[in-house]
């Protein structure tokens, strides 16, 4: 036996696999995450979607082609997690698709981030 205990009462597949991966490998019960940037020297936001939001978060601040280039003080303001790549795409297409600077600030201020130490 390995000394691991399962729960003893039902749990869906779902539950069981985010059970096993926050107490046996010490991991964020999600996979994939939607997030939104901050600059403030440019005073804009960035959303986008990534199974390592503070690793990508990096690469956004380096030398990266694209929208993020511009300046090289993004900090993670939001984090949202989802079980599949497809869930947490769709959300990020969702924010994107409201084009509004006051929701995306109502939303982070509402929901704050499932993830405080990814900030």
């Amino acid at each position: 036996m390995s000394g691991v205990r399962i729960p003893h009462f039902p749990l869906e597949r779902k539950s069981l696999a985010n059970f096993a991966r926050l107490f046996l490998f010490n991991t964020s019960p999600f996979i994939f995450y939607t997030y939104i940037l901050y600059s403030s020297s440019k005073d804009k936001f960035y959303i986008g979607s990534s199974e390592n939001p503070p690793e990508r978060l990096k690469k956004h601040n380096n030398k990266n082609k694209g929208f993020t280039n511009q300046t090289h003080d993004w900090k993670i303001v939001f984090t949202q997690g989802f079980d599949t790549r497809a869930e947490a795409m769709a959300f990020e297409k969702k924010i994107k698709n409201w084009k509004s600077r006051s929701m995306i600030q109502k939303l982070i201020d509402s929901l704050g981030s499932e993830c405080p130490d990814m900030l």
